[in-house]
Order: structure tokens, then sequence, then C-alpha cells
């Protein structure tokens, strides 16, 4: 697997529309690894501001996942994670997670996930910390 973090203007100079792949990897296109836990428009908005960064996960020609991050104070965010990952992914993602981290002089790697995340993570020395409250909002 080969991780590389992609800018807008990196995407497009491929050939490949990264709005596109982002909508197609968090919708249908990709398998899921966690649904996306933020409204499409919102990674997208942030990608063109320059406030995540998409992380492409390739293996050969292949485009095989997508994670997308946030540069915080202390910490790096993941905030989305779609993919057809191959058996034995958590290891190298988390690795690479570090290091990306580290390259930023961030002190922890942060996931919003679900329980399920948990058991996967644990034995990569992610633990849960503190909780968070979620309220609904309607939208008019």
């Amino acid at each position: 697997m080969i991780f590389r973090a992609l800018t807008h203007n990196q995407f497009k100079e491929q050939g490949a529309s990264l709005e596109g792949f982002i909508m197609q990897s968090l919708t249908s296109g990709l398998p899921k690894v966690d649904k996306p836990l933020e409204e499409l428009s919102d990674v997208l908005r942030g990608i063109r501001e320059g406030r995540v960064i998409p992380l492409a996960i390739t293996e050969g020609d292949s485009l095989i996942g997508l994670i997308t991050l946030s540069n915080a104070v202390t910490a790096l965010h993941v905030r989305n994670f779609a993919g057809d990952m191959p058996k034995g992914w958590e290891k190298p993602v988390t690795d690479m997670l570090r290091d990306f981290a580290a390259s930023f002089n961030k002190s922890r790697v942060q996931l919003l996930g679900r329980k399920a995340w948990i058991r996967k993570l644990k034995p990569y020395g992610y633990k849960p910390e503190g909780k968070y409250l979620v309220a609904e909002v309607n939208r008019k």
C-alpha cells in the first residue's frame, strides 16, 4: 500500500476529479470502512479551502482507499475513511497516520468513530478518550 496526501491541484493534474472521487468513495463507489460522519459538501468545501487533507491509498495502479484529515492545534484528526482495504490494513494505516502526524509536529492522532473502532484499533495504541454529546438540528 502506498499513501499519498494530494492537494486539489495535484489530483487534477493526474487527470482525475478530486470531488468526483471523494463523492464516489464516500457515497457508493468504495465499500465503507466507516460511513461518513459529516456531510459530503463539508468535506469538499474543507478540501477547497485547505482545511482538509485528502490522503489517497493506492495499491499498484488501483486507488483502494481515501482518508480525509484535518490539521488541529495538537492533533491530526481523521475525519472520514472509506475504501476496499486488504486484510491486515490496520498496522500500515495506523503507522502511516502516526508518521503523518509527526511530520506536522502533532502529539496525537484522533479518530471520531464508532464502538467497533475501539476493538479494531486498540492493539495499535488507540484508546477511547472523552465523550461526545450530539444533538440533531433541523435545518430550514
